[in-house]
Parts: C-alpha cells; structure tokens; sequence
C-alpha cells in the first residue's frame, strides 16, 4: 500500500468532498486521487502545448511563424 499524508480542508469542503465521493461510490481517498490525476503541472501543459504546436505545425506544411519571420 502507498505511503498516505493528510491535507487539512475546511469541514464544509471535506463534508462537500465525502458527499461527491458518496455519489460516485467510491472514497474520498479516491476521489481526491482521481481529481489530482486530472490536474496537469505547469511541466505538462507545456510539453502538450509544444507537442500539439509541433502537430499543427506539421499537418499545415512547416510553415514558418509569421510572428517571426521578416517581411
């Protein structure tokens, strides 16, 4: 089993979370495992936002920058 800590939430935000979790059958362990899961870091978008520029960049024939390139 994974090591465990404790984030310290207001009652009114536990008591939000515990009854979300309840509506989805699950904990709210779990719960919060799968919304931070879902949260990207700041690392990450970039790299998919570098990823989906070079994709564009790619499908639209290489075409250069026009905010970099000189008239």
């Amino acid at each position: 089993m994974a090591e465990t800590t404790t984030i310290r939430v207001s009652w009114q935000t536990r008591g939000h979370l515990a009854q979300v979790a309840k509506d989805r059958g699950m904990t709210v362990r779990q719960l919060v495992e799968q919304l931070a899961a879902e949260q990207l870091t700041l690392e990450q978008a970039a790299e998919r936002m570098a990823a989906a520029h070079g994709e564009l960049r790619e499908r639209m024939g290489g075409h250069r920058d026009r905010r970099t390139s000189s008239s």
